[in-house]
């Protein structure tokens, strides 16, 4: 099951609070998928890939809108 927004947000918090700021954030990806700047991937764009890419699309778009 992939983890929950709220669940994402609370990890990229929690390393901020703990460590005074985060970063790099690694995902590990697989196979497939669309390709293109992951801020302008929207919900759907990787149903067709053999990961849960929207996990890493809101991972990662959370750690960037999180810095800024």
């Amino acid at each position: 099951m992939p983890p929950a927004k709220k669940d994402i947000k609370w990890a990229i918090n929690r390393a901020i609070k703990e460590f005074g700021r985060l970063d790099v954030i690694y995902n590990n990806a697989g196979l497939g998928g669309t390709v293109g700047p992951l801020e302008k991937k929207v919900e759907g764009d990787f149903d067709e890939s053999a990961i849960d890419g929207d996990s890493l699309r809101d991972s990662g778009q959370m750690l960037v809108f999180s810095r800024s």
